[in-house]
C-alpha cells in the first residue's frame, strides 16, 4: 500500500488535478473561459486550485537531498546487504541529530 501513495505518484495526480482545468477550458473554450456557464468556470477554478495546493504539499524542495548514510543505507537494503539495518539505524540517528 506504501508503493501506490508514495510521494511521485502523489506529484503526478496533483499535477494532473492542476492542469485539468487549463485542458478542459482549452477544449471546449477556447480562446476564452467565459463561454462556459458560471457554475463549471468555479469548479474548474476550485478544481484547479486544490491541485495546485496538493502540488505544493507533496513536491519535494530543489535544495533538499538525502544524506551521505541515507544514501549508503538505501543502496545496502536494495542490495540486500547483511549490514543494511545497521546502515539505516545509524543514518536514521544521524537525520535525528543523535
Amino acid at each position: 500500500m506504501k508503493i501506490v501513495f508514495s510521494q511521485n505518484i502523489l506529484t503526478t495526480v496533483f499535477g494532473l488535478i492542476a492542469g485539468l482545468p487549463t485542458i478542459v477550458l482549452g477544449i471546449f473554450a477556447p480562446g476564452t473561459s467565459m463561454a462556459l456557464s458560471p457554475q463549471y468556470t468555479h469548479i474548474l477554478l476550485v478544481v484547479g486550485g486544490i491541485g495546485a495546493v496538493g502540488l505544493g504539499l507533496v513536491s519535494k524542495a530543489f535544495n533538499t537531498h538525502s544524506t551521505a548514510a541515507q544514501v549508503q543505507a538505501s543502496t545496502a537494503v536494495v542490495e540486500k546487504l547483511p549490514n543494511a539495518p545497521a546502515l539505516v539505524k545509524a543514518a536514521d540517528a544521524q537525520v535525528a541529530g543523535k
